[in-house]
């Protein structure tokens, strides 16, 4: 039988693409996957932190609203597979720094949130 509490403290992995300039082909991009472990956080925490992100883009605070999309994929990334680099909260840290990397991050825990099939 299903359980609401089931899933309150799931972790989940989702592929994560990270279009980056291609070198040889100036105005193309390619794409990388590798797939992210999430954590599930309470909705309504999660909504929170994606509505406050989303308010300052909207009003034109872009370094703003980077700063927190990092803060939300610090509290949800756990984990990750298929890159060289082994996970740690500083090569997470590393990786957003990129910012095609911190666009892949953020585009994927979106996605798997809204329950949109890849």
């Amino acid at each position: 039988m299903p359980s609401i509490r089931k899933g309150r403290e799931q972790t989940y992995s989702f592929p994560v693409d990270v279009k980056l300039p291609n070198p040889r082909i100036p105005g193309q991009f390619i794409t990388e996957t590798f797939q992210a472990v999430f954590k599930a956080l309470p909705t309504s925490h999660s909504r929170e932190l994606v509505a406050e992100a989303d308010k300052a883009r909207d009003q034109g605070r872009s370094g703003e609203a980077m700063d927190l999309d990092k803060n939300i994929l610090r509290e949800v990334v756990v984990g990750w597979d298929g890159l060289d680099e082994e996970f740690s909260a500083e090569m997470l840290d590393e990786a957003m720094d990129n910012p095609f990397y911190l666009n892949g991050l953020m585009t994927a825990y979106r996605k798997s949130l809204s329950g949109e099939a890849v």
